[in-house]
């Protein structure tokens, strides 16, 4: 009557408080990650760039630019369970990991041996 809440009210309001500053503080630990994963992501790319504009209109593939642009190339062991042998091949770059699926029988080469 005179605008006070009643003690069980106020426990409930604290509680349901209490609750909502425990999710709070999670979201912003989640979110604080994500902007520092996401600021990782943009450094590690300008720093792939800068690699790769010291390698336009590079005609061959000299040791140097392999060393310096791939980090790792894994080679997955041979595949025949479709009648046709076929082989995984993943191509992980400095900065910027994984690039993609290699599809060799799409590559016209020179070499008999890869075709």
């Amino acid at each position: 009557m005179d605008g006070k809440i009643s003690d069980e009210r106020f426990m409930t309001m604290s509680q349901n408080y209490e609750q909502e500053q425990t999710e709070l503080k999670k979201q912003t630990v989640t979110l604080e990650a994500e902007v520092s994963s996401q600021e990782e992501q943009a450094l590690n790319l300008d720093r792939f760039l800068l690699l790769v504009r010291k390698y336009v209109g590079m005609t061959a593939l000299t040791p140097e630019a392999l060393h310096e642009l791939v980090d790792r190339i894994e080679i997955h062991a041979p595949d025949r369970s479709n009648g046709k042998r076929t082989q995984d091949i993943d191509i992980h770059l400095n900065f910027v990991g994984l690039i993609g699926k290699l599809d060799l029988t799409k590559m016209k080469s020179k070499n008999p041996i890869a075709n």
